[in-house]
């Protein structure tokens, strides 16, 4: 297991999601030399605890939906299950899927213009494979909100939160829009100039289109992926079901986020839960404790709270490749980023 000096933390709590700032910046709410900002980080991205470098990229603008949808698996053979996630980590629209436990075994979810289209996918897969879904559970995903690893570090520094969410706003996206948008979402982005050649436009043009997307709303922002499993932390997923006022028990449990530096994300969903909390924990024992604060604070709010333990993403990217754009494979620190037809000795558990 990785250790984390606190100059490292505080360099983590501060940098997380304010991945397109200049080192100079950081450097100064840090009170550290430039030089010092700039080894450490290098170092941190070396040794894998910084992943990369992704964008918040928020589908509504552009007409899409999100929907999560939480779920186990009956099979009769273990082959039927690796067909079964093989060709969903390779459906076109699926921006994650990862293993949890708790009440599911899987989570993913979609980004899609017809809701519909994705259980009826999920249902196409079941019946080509023999691998079928139980204990399934959907929600449309209407706004989310980052927080970031605040318990690396207390630090003096305004905290400050990125997100999206619904809106009646709309961005006329192009083919070269989604393009360029699969390619930021899809490989490790540094640089205007490192993402050309994933995308093959003049530089001119690729910085006018992504600036335009930024000040759209589209790109809310960008921010950085820890692997903070590595050092010895336990992601939680909370998924909570309201059993009244929706918009109060939402109000509630951004007070408590606030408060609370062990939750790094709220998101509010339509469906079989109306809230979704993010944790991290170095104590897996200490997830009982925020749930028993939960039903303390928000009393007779809350109908029920399913805790579900995250282990690992076989798919994750920042936007995944749609009708209209392209993208290729991009691993990065062994994980796959976007898988188009999945080849499955690249991850463990789909090996054959």
């Amino acid at each position: 297991m990785k250790s984390l000096s606190e100059k490292n933390a505080r360099i983590l709590r501060c940098c997380q999601y304010r991945a397109d700032e200049p080192l100079k910046s950081l450097a100064k709410d840090l009170d550290m030399n430039l030089s010092t900002v700039h080894y450490h980080l290098s170092a941190l991205k070396r040794a894998g605890t910084i992943k990369c470098k992704v964008p918040f990229i928020n589908p509504y603008p552009l007409g899409y939906s999100r929907i999560a949808v939480y779920f186990s698996l009956a099979t009769d053979t273990p082959q039927a299950r690796k067909d079964f996630l093989s060709q969903l980590i390779a459906t076109e629209g699926v921006a994650w899927v990862e293993s949890v436990s708790g009440d599911f075994e899987y989570g993913t979810a979609f980004i899609t213009q017809h809701p519909h289209r994705a259980v009826q996918r999920l249902s196409q897969i079941s019946a080509q494979t023999g691998a079928y879904l139980i204990h399934k559970k959907v929600s449309l995903r209407q706004q989310f909100e980052f927080f970031g690893s605040r318990h690396l570090a207390n630090m003096p520094i305004p905290d400050s939160t990125i997100g999206y969410g619904e809106s009646d706003v709309r961005f006329d996206a192009d083919a070269i829009d989604l393009r360029i948008l699969s390619a930021l979402g899809n490989t490790s982005y540094e640089s205007v100039k490192s993402l050309q050649k994933h995308v093959n436009l003049p530089f001119a043009t690729l910085k006018r289109r992504i600036e335009r997307l930024e000040n759209a709303g589209v790109i809310a922002g960008y921010f950085y992926r820890f692997d903070l499993q590595s050092l010895g932390y336990k992601v939680f997923t909370l998924l909570i079901q309201s059993r009244g006022d929706v918009e109060k028990l939402g109000k509630n449990l951004k007070l408590y986020s606030q408060t609370q530096h062990a939750v790094t994300a709220i998101s509010k969903g339509f469906g079989e839960w109306d809230y979704e909390l993010k944790v991290e924990l170095k104590n897996s024992e200490d997830i009982s404790r925020i749930i028993s604060e939960l039903y303390v604070r928000l009393g007779t709010e809350v109908s029920s709270i399913r805790t579900l333990q995250n282990f690992r993403y076989l798919k994750y990217t920042g936007f995944p490749a749609l009708q209209g754009s392209s993208s290729q494979s991009k691993k990065v620190n062994g994980e796959f980023l976007f898988v188009p037809g999945i080849v499955t000795e690249q991850i463990p558990e789909l090996r054959r």
